[in-house]
């Protein structure tokens, strides 16, 4: 009971700034989504985005208005700092690229995440950021964790 209570201080504490961050870009651009209906209310949802501008996944917070587990590149965690901004304010799980036996990890954790009833998973299938147009290849891990978690 303490234990959840803790968890519970502390989840507030760590989405002050990710609050304020996304009400203070909401200021400044106008992104929404043109057919909410669109999006389901009762289950998991894997919202594959392409990742045009570096701002992507404050637009998609911005236009959602909800919490969004986002799967994101093992180099985005580097160091102790970063590991902790990503994983508590940002809410991204990191996927190895290169080290794919790293992954067994990373996709236990989003299996453990899915298994509530209303989460909302960003994963970028290009694997990158591309600000040229058009697609990149397809990465595997989107349809991977798709049929896995059977969303």
């Amino acid at each position: 009971m303490i234990r959840n209570l803790i968890k519970k201080i502390s989840d507030f504490f760590y989405s002050i700034p990710r609050i304020l961050f996304i009400n203070f870009y909401k200021i400044f651009s106008r992104a929404r989504i043109v057919n909410p209906k669109m999006l389901p209310s009762d289950r998991s949802v894997i919202l594959a985005i392409n990742h045009t501008a570096d701002a992507d996944p404050i637009i998609l917070l911005a236009a959602i208005k909800k919490k969004i587990f986002f799967i994101a590149e093992s180099e985005n965690f580097g160091n102790w700092l970063t590991n902790f901004f990503m994983r508590k304010f940002a809410n991204c799980v990191p996927v190895f690229k290169a080290r794919f036996s790293k992954n067994i990890k990373s996709f236990k954790e989003l299996l453990n995440i899915s298994k509530n009833k209303n989460v909302f998973f960003g994963i970028f299938p290009e694997g990158m950021l591309n600000k040229k147009g058009g697609f990149k290849k397809f990465q595997k891990g989107a349809a991977y964790f798709s049929y896995k978690a059977k969303l």
